[in-house]
């Protein structure tokens, strides 16, 4: 890992921003998950909860794609992560007040967070390729990736104890407070200036804006192989890892909320490890194997954990703790296998995209992929009220070698993909 990275100013505070905005969201988003599930205790319910906060980053996507590309981006992501930690301390002061948030409450507070999300991140996504080079760009994005995971390790620990002593308010100010520190240390980043267009921006201007990065999304083979995998990958594994666990371990096995913040923590140790692997592995073969690889490989471990967790198994491993160290390991090698395939892909992107249009293209491709996200989540809801959840993984699998399927087809006769790196 290339440390030597951050003796650079402008990429030292973009790193501490994010590891402290999104370790503050991921303590949060767990904790929440925990207080609608133990509120409800309906799967329906909680995945109905999880599902519309990603609506509005589907529906505002082309939006914020377009004006990642036609306004001042470090204005806008400095601003909308200050506006994020107002918004976040708002709701803790109201929980503080009343005592409990209900579900309709929750749902307004995660839809405007995400509302302001959809337009955060495609400004942030255009910072590393205008501060740095693009041959550093895989050890930069494997840095990135590896920081991103550790918070995923730290996060569940932190949020289970937190959330397990102090409650929900603590909880969100803490998030609050994070929003506001990364938005602070953002104003410091130095990139280069746009030319800004004098064109007032319109719908009709976001719409035509919008099909340019449609367009070049159309023309190129891998990336529309990449989007056909992620549209099925996120409809099957978002509802897993955000639907099926929880609900399996909490509801089903009676598993606690600092059982389960340890097991998501261990498991999350894979993809600290993943980047440095993709990193090693790009050096003797393409972007293409190594996705498509790795993707079959991690729907192996989807099928194993359907096996492990089946009535097939004796009813000693289902008990709580032989059975998260059973699901751990199947868990912790997919983490690997994914958190390698995320650099690849973000690497891929930002190599072959002008930086002009990434910001559209960014938004086309999350736009369109995160609508099969809602409704992945919503089925596994409604299957884990009639299914048991070795089925569920089972049908995750499926769906994973389906997008593997259509990737291979689609980018098999591509001449654009990335080709051994030099050593």
């Amino acid at each position: 890992m290339d440390f030597s990275l951050l003796r650079r100013k402008s990429f030292f505070l973009l790193s501490f921003g994010s590891f402290v905005s999104l370790m503050g969201t991921l303590i949060q988003q767990f904790a929440l998950s925990l207080y609608v599930l133990n509120t409800t205790g309906s799967g329906v319910l909680f995945a109905t909860v999880i599902a519309v906060g990603t609506l509005p980053r589907m529906l505002l996507g082309p939006f914020g794609g377009v004006l990642a590309d036609k306004l001042d981006r470090k204005r806008t992501f400095v601003s909308l992560d200050v506006l994020s930690g107002c918004l976040t301390l708002v709701f803790a002061i109201l929980f503080y007040i009343k005592g409990f948030l209900s579900v309709g409450e929750i749902v307004v507070y995660v839809i405007l967070l995400q509302v302001i999300n959809a337009f955060f991140e495609p400004a942030i996504s255009t910072v590393v390729p205008s501060i740095l080079e693009k041959e550093k760009l895989m050890g930069v994005n494997a840095f990135l990736s590896t920081m991103r995971q550790v918070t995923n390790v730290l996060s569940p620990l932190v949020a289970g104890v937190l959330y397990g002593q102090f409650g929900l308010t603590a909880v969100m100010i803490v998030n609050g407070i994070s929003f506001l520190c990364s938005g602070f240390s953002e104003m410091f980043i130095e990139m280069p200036k746009m030319e800004l267009p004098q064109e007032k921006i319109t719908v009709k201007h976001v719409k035509s804006e919008f099909l340019v990065g449609l367009d070049y999304v159309k023309k190129s083979k891998l990336v529309v192989g990449i989007l056909f995998l992620g549209t099925f990958v996120n409809f099957a594994f978002g509802g897993m890892f955000s639907v099926l666990l929880p609900y399996m371990f909490l509801q089903k096995f009676g598993v606690t909320e600092a059982q389960f913040g340890l097991f998501n923590s261990v498991i999350f140790i894979g993809m600290v490890i993943g980047p440095t692997i993709g990193m090693f592995w790009d050096k003797i073969s393409t972007t293409e194997n190594i996705i498509s690889r790795a993707m079959s490989l991690t729907s192996l471990m989807m099928i194993g954990l359907a096996i492990y967790t089946s009535a097939f198994i004796p009813e000693y491993y289902q008990t709580p703790i032989p059975l998260m160290v059973g699901t751990g390991v199947f868990m912790f090698a997919a983490c690997v296998l994914i958190a390698i395939i995320n650099v690849c892909i973000s690497t891929h992107i930002q190599k072959t995209v002008p930086l002009e249009i990434l910001g559209r293209m960014g938004s086309v491709i999350s736009t369109l992929i995160m609508a099969s996200t809602p409704i992945g989540q919503m089925i596994f809801g409604v299957m884990l009220e009639v299914i048991e959840p070795s089925v569920a993984f089972l049908a995750t699998a499926l769906f994973g070698f389906i997008g593997v399927a259509g990737f291979v087809k689609l980018t098999k006769e591509t001449d654009e993909g990335l080709v051994k790196n030099p050593a």
